[in-house]
């Protein structure tokens, strides 16, 4: 879990210096002016440290409060050196101007923790030919360890480790041709059940063809018929991407390589490392945090290997941002979204960006001084936007912010990976905050902002064919007003599969509860509504006679003919003394399914009740008129 550190000072400089001394992969980094702000939202539990300077006005009075109401609370407090010599050290005291290597010892201490910095520059130690390699991922991020199997053209096989979590992936040629994880929700024939893709009648028969013939998962789905070789090679695609993306949020952990080491059967899926990790690093890495470590480079410039260009076109990168590197990291900072730094965070990680002294003087590529006279270099004025334009900035954030990624770009849903990107691009001659240089954006900058963003989003996951196949799952499930959420179906699935164990032992009610959730999580499973339907007569009743019926219906609504909606109802109507109908459903399902065993006994067991009572004159009205 991210360690969260909130800093409280009221002047620029301080904030940055703090805040680019503590950003470290697994730490979040919240700034704040209002003292009255910061105390609530530490109060709130919204961070594991405070950083406090004592000379904001009213610092003092929040390390206070903070001490009164939780105790020993974390606090880092910023002091002048000139009043520092007469406080230990071990009091978390740290001199302004800040010295970054003191202010995080300090966080260290107060934490109990290590914060690791960030090394996407620093690829570390070669590995050794032909060789095993091993390491901690807080010396060598995963992203820097699939830069240097890219480069190196590696063939084998990287394990990685962290916490719970366990990952396999395999290489052949620099590229990533398949992988997994100890995570059901990504593998072959899990993601595609609760993305809808595939029926979990086929998921469970390929399972159970697992435990029989002793064969993978992978070899079970193909024999089974659950999917056919281009559904399966897609679902191990996908596999591979989900594990690598899970595997660049590792804060911690070990990996290791071993060279040579033979591949899985295939079907193989040959994926570019730069793509798979651009996307992990996008979603692991907060942005506040790749901006703190791009800030402490901010009087340096990004120089870019020959092979830029050429390795972004080969992952099927589309962007413009080796075009929009000649500045100071300082200058880039506001300039770039927060896609952009992600990539040119794991550019930097393949070692395909460095980072370099400005070199001062004349000449292309030249950065200006630092400061420069008044009279020499007036400033520019900047043009003010006219009405139409600041409505047409408004209403493209409040189109973009409820258009899918098809409509961000202005494409049709079937558009080719060409269309995709000459919509990307245009929509970034337009968006692109470089497109309104000379213009004074003003509060309307970060909304420009967010619009990029969003573009950038957009493009990200429709030039992936991976993520694009499950984005149109997505929309083609919302459409039809089913679930889309992948947790949701899973956690349905499991309160499921205990409901029918504890149905199955007569336990009625608790299954009635979680059948219950069951379909408050997922209401798209006819056989969730079934069950329900099932459990609340048999825990209730002739009570709950209407209820189950209801969720029969709707069961039907959502498959019209199911063996197992037919069987349950046959027993509510056997319960209810309605046996002409539960007979004629019984016969239904024999008709469908002869050798349904259930059904058969209990078509044999009520004919031989029907016969009994018939001999006996018990039918139902007989039973009446001997009771009168």
């Amino acid at each position: 879990m991210a360690r969260k550190i909130l800093i409280l000072a009221d002047d620029d400089e301080t904030l940055r210096q703090a805040a680019a001394a503590l950003a470290s992969p697994g730490v979040e980094v919240a700034t704040e002016r209002s003292a009255e702000a910061a105390l609530g939202r530490l109060l709130g539990g919204e961070a594991d440290l405070a950083v406090i300077d004592t000379g904001h006005a009213r610092g003092l009075h929040v390390a206070n409060e903070l001490q009164r109401r939780w105790g020993a609370f974390p606090v880092v407090l910023l002091v002048p050196r000139e009043r520092q010599d007469h406080l230990s050290e071990a009091e978390n005291i740290v001199g302004r101007p800040i010295r970054a290597d003191e202010l995080r010892r300090a966080a260290e201490r107060a934490l109990g923790t290590e914060l690791r910095d960030l090394v996407a520059v620093t690829p570390g130690p070669a590995f050794a030919p032909d060789a095993p390699a091993q390491g901690l991922l807080r010396e060598r991020p995963v992203h820097v360890v699939l830069g240097e199997l890219a480069r190196r053209r590696s063939s084998g096989r990287l394990d990685l480790e962290g916490g719970n979590w366990r990952g396999r992936i395999h290489f052949a040629d620099g590229m990533v041709i398949a992988g997994t994880a100890n995570d059901a929700r990504i593998l072959a024939g899990y993601a595609e059940v609760a993305a809808g893709t595939l029926d979990r009648s086929r998921l469970e028969a390929a399972v159970a063809h697992v435990r029989t013939a002793r064969v993978p998962l992978t070899e079970a789905l193909r024999a089974t018929g659950a999917m056919d070789e281009a559904a399966l090679a897609a679902a191990l695609a996908r596999q591979a991407a989900a594990a690598v993306e899970q595997a660049c949020a590792l804060p911690d952990g070990t990996w290791s390589f071993a060279s040579g080491a033979p591949p899985p059967p295939p079907p193989h899926a040959r994926l570019h490392p730069l793509a798979l990790a651009s996307a992990g690093v996008r979603r692991a890495y907060p942005a506040p945090t790749i901006r703190a470590w791009l800030d402490r480079h901010r009087h340096e410039r990004l120089a870019a290997h020959p092979e830029l260009r050429a390795t972004l076109a080969a992952a099927g990168i589309a962007t413009t941002l080796p075009d929009r590197l000649d500045a100071p990291a300082g200058e880039l900072l506001g300039r770039l979204s927060e896609p952009d730094l992600a990539l040119l965070f794991t550019l930097a990680g393949f070692a395909l960006l460095r980072f370099a002294p400005v070199q001062q003087g004349r000449g292309h590529g030249a950065a200006a001084p630092a400061v420069s006279p008044p009279e020499t270099a007036p400033a520019r004025t900047l043009a003010p936007l006219t009405s139409a334009e600041r409505e047409g900035i408004v209403a493209e954030e409040r189109r973009a912010a409820s258009a899918n990624h098809y409509e961000v770009l202005g494409i049709p849903q079937d558009a080719d990976a060409e269309a995709i990107k000459q919509a990307f691009f245009a929509a970034a001659r337009r968006w692109h905050t470089d497109a309104w240089a000379g213009r004074d954006l003003g509060e309307l900058a970060p909304v420009v902002e967010r619009i990029f963003a969003r573009v950038s989003e957009a493009h990200a996951v429709l030039s992936n064919p991976a993520e694009r196949a499950e984005y149109d799952v997505f929309l083609e499930r919302k459409a039809a007003g089913l679930p889309t959420d992948v947790l949701a179906v899973l956690k349905a699935e499991e309160l499921f599969h205990k409901a029918v164990k504890l149905f199955r032992s007569q336990r009625y009610a608790e299954a009635e509860a979680l059948f219950r959730q069951a379909v408050d999580l997922n209401p798209a499973e006819a056989e969730f509504w079934a069950y329900l339907g099932a459990s609340s007569y048999h825990a209730r009743g002739s009570a709950a006679v209407m209820e189950a019926r209801e969720a029969f219906a709707r069961a039907r609504s959502l498959i019209p003919w199911s063996l197992v909606t037919e069987y349950l109802e046959a027993q509510l109507e056997i319960g209810e003394g309605a046996l002409d109908a539960a007979e004629q459903r019984l016969r239904k399902i024999l008709l469908d399914k002869p050798d349904h065993r259930e059904a058969a006994q209990q078509l044999r067991n009520l004919r031989e009740r029907k016969e009994k009572e018939s001999a006996t004159g018990r039918g139902f009205f007989g039973t009446l008129w001997k009771r009168k």
